[in-house]
């Protein structure tokens, strides 16, 4: 159970629905905890008729005076109908998990940004407004190689690095924090959902049970629409989004859900029947029909957004790979090596090998392990949304759609840091081809890329792993 304070209630709805059964018979009074039987009870000296279950709806209907149990075992019967049906349309949403429960998938995809970004805009969405970018972890050490890379390595060779592989990185890193976020206020538009559904429960169980509680008061009296009117909450309250606002623009064919325009707050108003007690108990019923087919069209369009963006990045894959440039000892000629003319023909001009070493030495080793980390991170993601059959989207609401684009992003990240590895490499053999070793290690160093080319190619971001 995850819902408490509808638990308790719960039991005080029973016990004022029994109550309003009672009392809308001409020959049954409600009287201190029992259910009196007779037209003019005073005049029977003693009292006839049952007890009444206690506040949380349990026990009663014990025999008071010297009638049969037969003779009222109609309306214990009913009695415990209704009781069980209220406990049946009510007792489902006994399972609504807490919002709180989001929270740390939320702290997650903050874990990303913090790990990748360097294009989250915080503060006003007004252009003037902005404040200065936040830069991650990863991307920090980046740009530091990227200086180096733009002072210390030239030629057309070194061009295509630069550009098809080592900044590009950043771009794709940027993109999978796309991933994140549509994460995000997917995860933040279902929190306000079940917040505002729980919302909107209580007050449809504490309503019901005040307009049962009248019912029973004044039997035989009209009652004012303002004694069984429900209420129903919306979604329209979402929480903050902790890439901070709306002014992010994501990238990649990616479209994030906006979190302020979810649902308007709705009213369900059924004027009274002629019965008060069926009037409330009819109200009720459809009060919590209308709140759970808002519950469900706001999981609903989560569902379609996240299959949405799951589809999209499928069709734009080259937005999250990194194309791996395999390089042997025999693709660096003679032209390229060092002390060469700078002929125009030259692949690669670079300058101080010693700096280039520490891109492939330390900057990109240091890089993919913080992307492994960062992907056992988002790893322990989870969305313990999972409720009653016939609450919301489902038994388990969206959940399998957070997972799936979860997983893919896992991958992806997992993936990038794979390429890196393999790029530092790369670039080692190109840094000793520059400087002309000798045949066997040139020979072994080709052999050693040829499991990384084999490794490279059998691996595929696009198949879900973890």
């Amino acid at each position: 159970m995850t819902f408490p304070a509808l638990d308790a209630l719960i039991g005080r709805v029973k016990r004022s629905a029994v109550d309003a059964y009672f009392a809308s018979f001409e020959y049954w009074r409600v009287k201190d905890n029992k259910y009196i039987y007779g037209y003019n009870w005073d005049e029977f000296g003693d009292e006839r008729g049952l007890t009444a279950p206690n506040e949380q709806g349990e026990g009663g209907f014990e025999i008071i005076g010297p009638d049969d149990h037969l003779h009222y075992l109609e309306f214990i019967e009913k009695s415990k109908q209704i009781m069980a049906h209220v406990d049946d349309v009510l007792g489902r949403w006994r399972s609504l998990p807490e919002p709180t429960d989001l929270d740390n998938a939320k702290r997650l995809c903050g874990e990303v940004y913090g790990y990748l970004a360097n294009q989250i805009i915080l503060g006003d969405t007004e252009e003037q407004g902005k404040t200065p970018v936040v830069e991650g972890k990863i991307s920090a050490q980046l740009q530091k190689a990227n200086n180096i890379a733009e002072t210390q390595l030239s030629g057309s060779g070194m061009y295509s690095f630069k550009n098809n592989f080592l900044f590009r990185m950043q771009d794709i890193m940027n993109n999978l924090c796309g991933v994140s976020r549509v994460v995000e206020t997917a995860l933040v538009v279902e929190q306000g959902a079940i917040k505002s559904a729980r919302e909107a429960i209580l007050e449809i169980a504490t309503q019901a049970r005040e307009s049962f509680a009248a019912a029973a008061s004044q039997p035989h009296e009209e009652l004012t629409p303002a004694n069984i009117r429900i209420v129903v909450a919306g979604a329209a309250a979402i929480g903050t989004i902790a890439s901070g606002g709306t002014a992010w623009v994501v990238g990649a064919g990616l479209v994030a859900l906006a979190a302020g325009a979810i649902a308007d707050a709705m009213e369900v108003k059924v004027e009274p029947a002629p019965e008060g007690f069926s009037a409330v108990m009819t109200n009720m019923e459809m009060a919590l029909k209308e709140a759970n087919k808002q519950l469900k069209g706001i999981e609903e369009t989560i569902h379609y957004n996240l299959a949405t963006n799951d589809l999209k990045m499928s069709t734009n894959k080259q937005n999250f790979d990194l194309d791996y440039p395999i390089v042997h000892h025999e693709d660096v000629d003679q032209t390229d090596r060092r002390g060469a003319t700078n002929s125009r023909n030259t692949e690669l001009r670079i300058g101080e090998i010693s700096a280039v070493r520490e891109i492939a030495d330390r900057t990109f080793p240091s890089v993919a392990s913080m992307m492994n980390a960062l992907a056992e991170i988002v790893g322990g993601f989870k969305v313990p949304i999972r409720r009653a059959d016939g609450v919301g989207y489902g038994d388990s609401g969206p959940m399998s759609d957070f997972y799936a684009i979860n997983d893919r992003l896992i991958g992806l990240i997992r993936d990038l840091a794979e390429d890196i590895e393999l790029g530092a490499h790369t670039l080692n053999v190109v840094l000793d081809s520059y400087e002309d070793i000798d045949y066997q290690s040139a020979k072994e160093m080709d052999s050693k890329m040829a499991e990384y080319e084999t490794q490279a190619s059998a691996s595929d971001p696009w198949q879900r792993k973890k």
